[in-house]
């Protein structure tokens, strides 16, 4: 038997229009699972046989207390035998003596500065041989007289680097009255500046008379070329 064309369209009419039942995809009395969220763990920790972890349903308050664990418990701690300092120099000189290869020791950022320090040079059981002497004193504003007082000082050569020096970058020999000083210069002070106007950038004409009073700055007084 044919079926016209009204059938045809109202039996197509009859299949959209059914709705069927939705599936069930939870079993009826169970509850929704928690959302997962974020979450972060400690590997310095875990490392050590601890557990810290961070659970939070965003991540800024995840990150936000992580770095603040990392800062509270191992911002200065060794990275290899978790030993923990006071100052990160104190911490940079443990790890460059005792986790650095002697070849590969660097001592620019740490406590010793540039200089490096002769032990690991010598055989084990041995004092290191004498690099250095005597010192002469710093040139004081005690030495010339009360503020206002000026005096002439006597350069003996050109100034030696001292970058492990807290408050001077260079050391000037000079002699006041009969008496061999040293003067610190910063090189991004007064005096350096005018020592370099007049002698100029070749260290071995850093020789002659130089004049300098003595001035008040912050409660000290200092001695400066004029």
């Amino acid at each position: 038997m044919r079926v016209n064309d009204d059938d045809r369209i109202l039996h197509s009419l009859r299949g959209k229009g059914v709705r069927r039942p939705p599936v069930r995809t939870m079993v009826a009395g169970s509850v929704l699972p928690a959302p997962r969220g974020w979450f972060a763990r400690c590997r310095r920790c875990w490392l050590r046989g601890i557990e810290f972890r961070i659970d939070a349903p965003s991540p800024y308050p995840v990150i936000w207390q992580m770095n603040a664990h990392f800062k509270r418990e191992h911002e200065l701690e060794c990275y290899f035998c978790y030993l923990k300092f006071a100052g990160f120099k104190e911490l940079a000189d443990h790890v460059n003596e005792a986790h650095t290869a002697p070849e590969k020791r660097r001592y620019g950022f740490t406590e010793t500065g540039g200089r490096q320090r002769a032990m690991t040079r010598t055989k084990v059981g041995r004092l290191p041989q004498p690099e250095g002497g005597d010192f002469d004193p710093f040139l004081k504003a005690e030495h010339i007289g009360k503020v206002g007082t000026r005096a002439t000082i006597k350069v003996l050569g050109g100034p030696e680097e001292t970058p492990d020096a807290e408050f001077s970058d260079m050391q000037l020999p000079v002699e006041f009255k009969g008496n061999k000083y040293s003067l610190g210069l910063k090189v991004s002070g007064g005096n350096y500046g005018r020592l370099f106007k007049q002698f100029g950038d070749n260290p071995k004409n850093w020789k002659g008379k130089v004049e300098v009073e003595v001035k008040h700055f912050k409660q000290n007084d200092y001695v400066a070329v004029v």
